[in-house]
């Protein structure tokens, strides 16, 4: 991603793209799985992991905007990091796998491995692995098995926790760090330590990410997660 240019569009805390989000779908209710509306789940799911991916540890604090700049992926990350005893401004695709009910796997390593790992992305790509079914594994069991592909992308495995409190979820990463948590996006969202909107600069002098919180105008929510508002409103609106 070094021909990413972070400077064009303005940027957004991972809790204001998922009230965007809960804004879009009050009006198009039960549309969540529509091919329309893909860009849109993308993003939330990953604003999702990026909540839970703090409870991992707090230094996961992440920033997002839709890719306005290449064909893939829909969604990026950005943090802030000392690399080579500089601040710097890391700058993460977000490449996101869902393994629903109906899907032929059982083993989620395999899963992963074959739909992210054996490809070629990035080593600064973000996988995230949604699990939308009942499942069991061991993180530990998991990392193991990954280790022969010799991938060091970070990789955040997301799903529902067996909970009946609805904002409920667990996150689970096999690398970099192995661990699995329980979190809550709520109260992941509670404090987060950065405004909900704001432009990005990089100031190699400051450890902290020079963040300007940007005007408050309206926000065009087709535009917002680059909808096809004219297919959409065609095919939805009354």
């Amino acid at each position: 991603m070094n021909k990413y240019n972070y400077v064009l569009y303005e940027w957004y805390n991972p809790v204001f793209v998922i009230l965007c989000y809960n804004e879009l779908f009050k009006k198009y209710p039960g549309q969540e799985g529509h091919y329309l509306f893909k860009k849109a789940k993308e993003a939330m799911q990953g604003a999702m992991s990026l909540l839970g991916a703090r409870k991992l540890h707090e230094d996961n604090a992440y920033i997002m905007q839709m890719n306005r700049q290449f064909q893939r992926p829909d969604v990026i990350a950005a943090t802030y990091k000392k690399i080579n005893g500089f601040p710097t401004i890391k700058i993460s695709p977000l490449e996101i796998t869902e393994m629903e009910e109906h899907t032929n796997h059982q083993n989620l390593s395999k899963f992963i491995i074959d739909t992210k790992l054996k490809k070629n992305y990035t080593p600064e790509t973000i996988f995230i692995c949604m699990v939308n079914k009942v499942i069991q594994y061991n993180i530990h069991d998991i990392a193991g098995k990954i280790k022969s592909v010799n991938k060091i992308n970070p990789i955040y495995i997301v799903g529902k926790a067996l909970n009946p409190v609805s904002t409920s979820f667990t996150i689970a990463s096999p690398q970099p760090i192995v661990a699995k948590v329980g979190f809550d996006l709520v109260e992941q969202g509670r404090n987060y330590p950065y405004p909900f909107r704001m432009t990005l600069h990089e100031d190699r002098t400051n450890m902290n990410p020079v963040m300007t919180p940007h005007a408050a105008k309206p926000i065009d929510l087709f535009e917002f997660f680059m909808l096809n508002g004219m297919l959409i409103t065609k095919k939805f609106d009354i």
